[in-house]
């Protein structure tokens, strides 16, 4: 379904169709504070929904966009047990030209608790910028860290939005999971505690983050009508 949403046309479409997919995330939490963020959610979606929104920030910001895989989750990378090395990366249909750190957001949201996410982001984007820096071998970098760290504030919605409907395919899946007498109550209740918190801190920091941004306003982008 994440897919079928780049064939829809009229942004109206594009918001009642995330409005639905909303919904379900409802099944996990329905308490005022995540229905009063996917209000709020939903009425951003037209600054952030379709191609446009990452080409106009590389643009103001003149960074090159570069391959991102676009669906970096922790089920899509496999890793040798015994040696923990990377094996591949899999699942490659959602790849598009667009910022490195996109894909950062990604994995950290899939694979982290949200205090983990929140708490070791930045020294993740440093990693990453540092491993940008070391395989130039001596060639000046095409940004600052500084930059690159901008542009994970900026993009974080985007990726946020994106996350978060792909929760609701994992709500569904709970939803039939309660049914399912093989898995242990506990079970049921631990895997229901990690999808409700990855997604509410999800939740919480589009939000967060989309304020924070409009003091950019050197930036097209997030400058205030």
């Amino acid at each position: 379904r994440i897919r079928n949403l780049h064939e829809i046309h009229t942004m109206e479409q594009v918001r009642q169709t995330y409005t639905d997919m909303f919904k379900s995330i409802i099944s996990l939490d329905n308490s005022d504070h995540t229905k009063s963020l996917i209000d709020k959610i939903v009425s951003i979606l037209p600054k952030y929904h379709g191609g446009e929104f990452l080409s106009s920030i590389q643009s103001e910001m003149g960074v090159r966009p570069v391959l991102v895989n676009g669906d970096m989750h922790v089920g899509n990378v496999l890793i040798d047990v015994e040696s923990g090395n990377l094996l591949a990366l899999i699942d490659w249909q959602c790849t598009h030209l667009g910022v490195g750190v996109e894909d950062l957001h990604r994995i950290a949201l899939s694979a982290l608790t949200t205090n983990q996410r929140r708490e070791s982001f930045p020294l993740l984007v440093e990693e990453m910028y540092n491993s940008l820096v070391e395989n130039l071998v001596g060639a000046d970098p095409p940004y600052s860290l500084d930059t690159m760290l901008l542009l994970s504030d900026l993009i974080f919605p985007f990726c946020g939005i994106l996350f978060a409907a792909t929760l609701t395919i994992s709500a569904e899946h709970a939803m039939i999971q309660e049914n399912d007498a093989s898995i242990t109550v506990e079970e049921k209740t631990r895997r229901k505690a990690v999808e409700t918190d990855k997604l509410i801190g999800c939740l919480e920091d589009i939000v967060d983050f989309e304020i924070k941004n409009k003091k950019h306003s050197d930036i097209q982008k997030f400058r205030d009508p």
